[in-house]
């Protein structure tokens, strides 16, 4: 939950992702690799609540970037690994541009993002029929 007060929460889709890397990066290749001898890519701002299997490994080098684009673009470049939604990677798992990393963790995570608005304010018929949308979409 935020640490601000006064928010209300409406849970969202599911989200499922999986950890994945480039075809021909050496972590893509291996079973059981470390992951700290290996590039992170993030998301700027990531919330440390999303519960993600590789959060509490300390990382040599990380990049952040400032959405699932550029991160894919990252990954897909080659430059290392992170989790993408599944959506997003769908047609480069297929097609073998992707591959999922074999760590000794999971390589699949779902998680429930969350839209926050003011409680104090009501909500105007675009709000609303936007929150409607978004929440109908799970």
């Amino acid at each position: 939950p935020p640490r601000s007060r006064g928010l209300t929460a409406s849970p969202l889709a599911p989200v499922p992702a999986t950890l994945v890397a480039h075809v021909h990066h050496p972590i893509s290749r291996g079973r059981d690799v470390d992951l700290a001898e290996h590039v992170l890519i993030t998301v700027r701002g990531s919330d440390p609540q999303l519960g993600l299997p590789t959060a509490g490994f300390e990382q040599r080098s990380t990049i952040q970037l400032n959405d699932f684009h550029a991160k894919k673009a990252a990954i897909l470049a080659g430059l290392g690994f992170g989790w993408l939604p599944d959506q997003l990677i769908r047609g480069e798992i297929k097609s073998g541009r992707l591959r999922r990393v074999r760590w000794r963790g999971p390589v699949r995570h779902t998680f429930t993002p969350k839209l926050y608005r003011r409680a104090d304010l009501p909500l105007g018929r675009a709000a609303r029929r936007l929150i409607a949308s978004l929440i109908a979409s799970a």
